[in-house]
């Protein structure tokens, strides 16, 4: 999604730009309970009525919000504790807390900043967006410094900002500018073991077809450069040879995994939205039976074909289906 955007957004000509990121220090433990409390109630008070909320179920939400938020009770070991600071850490709403309660700051900040930031994404306490440097570089030094304040002028919340730069790490991306267009390859810690599930552990066959398939997309979606999908194809074919794959097993899987790839990428987005569609009209049809899987159990299309055999079309009797 975030490289579909980029790839969309249409900048000022003759712009000079750089890539800057920022991280929230602590924010769940950092937002102000009783604060974030008031702000996020007014606002659903405001505007409550816009996402077709009733005043009843407003009032509910305000109040569940506060029993969440102020009743927060931890145990640890054979000790209860009474949390009475920060967000209530282990419940649902807490990421939709944190992600509302710095939205109602940017939405009063980055209107301001339109004309130096026409890029800003943020998935919760992690930022990433694009600045446009003044052509006088002690200007824009000095508004970058401003921007930075802007951003920290918020109750409890401090970020961290790298950049501006010509190329940045963000999420599982690398983005950079060359000759005025972006380009995007994988971001991978260094410390990652790739620690991939080995072919003797007692997991579903279709798991590590699963793993190729979906790995093996995401370097066709994420990469800009062939020479860099080539490149990461043969490094990720060689870690799972370090954990035993033999080349027999993988080649087959990799060879569909790349034709998968070049097919869903030539897919419009019409095509995209119509295929989903009707998988969850499929899945509404279909009887999921889950069980803990054994290797010696038989394999789930035998079980299928005695489902349809015995339940959904069984010979000369009416069909459960019917």
């Amino acid at each position: 999604e975030l490289k579909r955007l980029l790839t969309k957004l249409q900048l000022p000509a003759n712009a000079v730009i750089s890539f800057f990121t920022c991280d929230a220090v602590s924010m769940y433990t950092n937002i102000p309970t009783d604060i974030a409390l008031i702000k996020i109630k007014a606002y659903l008070r405001s505007h409550g009525a816009s996402f077709g909320l009733s005043q009843q179920r407003i009032e509910a939400l305000c109040e569940a919000l506060d029993i969440v938020m102020l009743r927060n009770i931890i145990q640890f070991g054979d000790c209860y504790y009474w949390q009475i600071c920060g967000t209530a850490m282990g419940k649902c709403p807490a990421p939709p807390w944190a992600i509302i309660y710095f939205a109602l700051h940017e939405m009063e900040f980055l209107p301001r900043w339109t004309n130096r930031v026409p890029f800003w994404k943020r998935y919760i306490d992690d930022g990433i967006g694009i600045w446009i440097h003044h052509s006088n570089p002690v200007e824009d030094k000095r508004l970058w410094k401003e921007f930075k304040a802007d951003v920290n002028n918020y109750a409890g919340l401090r970020w961290d900002f790298v950049g501006p730069s010509k190329s940045i790490d963000f999420m599982d991306l690398t983005i950079s500018i060359d000759n005025g267009r972006f380009k995007f390859t994988l971001f991978e810690k260094p410390l990652n073991l790739y620690l991939y599930i080995p072919p003797n552990s007692a997991h579903p066959p279709g798991c590590i077809t699963g793993l190729i398939f979906g790995n093996v997309l995401r370097i066709y979606q994420l990469c800009s450069k062939e020479s860099d999908i080539h490149n990461r194809l043969r490094v990720f074919f060689r870690r799972l040879r370090a954990c035993n794959y033999t080349p027999e097993a993988l080649l087959p899987l990799f060879v569909k995994a790349v034709d998968n790839a070049k097919a869903y990428l030539q897919r419009s987005d019409a095509e995209h939205e119509a295929r989903k569609l009707a998988k969850e009209k499929d899945s509404k049809q279909r009887v999921f039976l889950h069980l803990p899987y054994h290797p010696y159990d038989p394999p789930s299309k035998t079980v299928q074909r005695l489902w349809r055999s015995y339940v959904t079309s069984p010979d000369y009797t009416e069909p459960l289906a019917e």
